[in-house]
């Protein structure tokens, strides 16, 4: 165990050889974090503050965060993504919407499958093509916080 760290900072970034030269070069990818148990552990448990996930640097933990339920489903987003990010992105908040659609329809007819979540899939076309899937967009919460950084406000 590492001492000294600051507040929030995952210890698998100092402890992981590999993820601490990653994080140093700035190329730590959400998948990198998916496959080490051990910064799963540390997300889940909550010693990632919610101030180093909110911010730049820790992007990538904010990414690779899942909060599967026993009772979800295979394709629920809480599954395969971060929950929050159907707040923080219009296009993510889409998917969740179609994804939940997909759950509650799941034993539709044939007949219907075309037509059940043809909504909520229009939706996600629709965001992807009103540019939400730019990284401004994206990363909305990032630009709120530093504006109101740089303003001297605090942030929320």
């Amino acid at each position: 165990m590492t001492s000294n760290l600051p507040y929030g900072v995952p210890e698998v970034i100092f402890e992981q050889k590999d993820i601490a030269q990653a994080y140093a070069k700035k190329i730590l990818s959400p998948a990198m974090l998916r496959n080490n148990v051990e910064a799963q552990e540390q997300i889940a448990n909550g010693s990632v503050s919610r101030d180093f996930l909110r911010g730049v640097s820790g992007l990538a933990f904010y990414n690779s965060h899942t909060a599967p339920s026993e009772e979800s489903s295979p394709i629920a987003f809480e599954r395969n993504f971060n929950p929050m990010l159907q707040h923080d992105s219009a296009y993510f908040n889409a998917v969740s919407k179609m994804l939940s659609c997909v759950e509650r329809n799941q034993g539709a007819d044939e007949s219907q499958q075309e037509t059940v979540c043809k909504k909520e899939m229009k939706d996600v076309r629709m965001a992807a093509f009103k540019n939400e899937l730019l990284y401004h967009n994206m990363n909305k919460r990032f630009y709120m916080d530093l504006i109101q950084v740089k303003r001297n406000e605090a942030p929320i």
